[in-house]
């Protein structure tokens, strides 16, 4: 599935997974403050899909609205979710602000003057900006980072390929 195509509401359990599906690409709802129940009206009107490890929850969201996150470590929950519901891990990466969730734009250089730190602004021309928070992303070092992080989790797929599209 791409981005365009599934939405999700992930629980204070998940953490690190809606992290993960925001730095794919995917929309994904979290707040660590928010009880997963107040998130249920939003879940339902924007037919997210909840992703949760809280088996009591089970009876006030429609079967179809949930997706119970069996492993406890991040790499495992990244793993199940990506191949449960075939998201693309390659073509939409780093698309999302990993703070609040909104996609992010291309920004001119000289509008993040001391927005980056001077090493970035010396060594990067192309930037990307949150709308709505303003936090600037930029393929730093980080990027080989997280690629190889990616290629970890998923390194007993042999059909996994990764030709990051960034």
């Amino acid at each position: 599935m791409k981005p365009d195509e599934i939405a999700f509401v992930a629980d204070m359990m998940v953490g690190r997974l809606a992290r993960w599906l925001r730095i794919f690409g995917y929309d994904t709802l979290y707040d660590p403050q928010k009880p997963v129940r107040q998130w249920i009206p939003r879940l339902l009107s924007e037919n997210r899909v909840l992703l949760t490890r809280n088996r009591q929850i089970e009876s006030e969201v429609p079967p179809n609205r949930y997706f119970w996150v069996e492993p406890n470590q991040p790499d495992d929950q990244i793993r199940e979710v990506v191949r449960a519901f075939d998201l693309d891990t390659n073509h939409f990466v780093f698309s999302r602000c990993l703070l609040c969730n909104e996609p992010v734009v291309p920004v001119e250089k000289k509008k993040v003057v001391g927005k980056v730190p001077p090493r970035v602004w010396g060594t990067q021309n192309e930037f990307q900006q949150c709308p709505v928070c303003g936090r600037v992303y930029w393929k730093g070092s980080h990027l080989q980072r997280v690629l190889e992080h990616i290629r970890k989790i998923f390194s007993d797929s042999p059909e996994a390929t990764f030709s990051v599209h960034l």
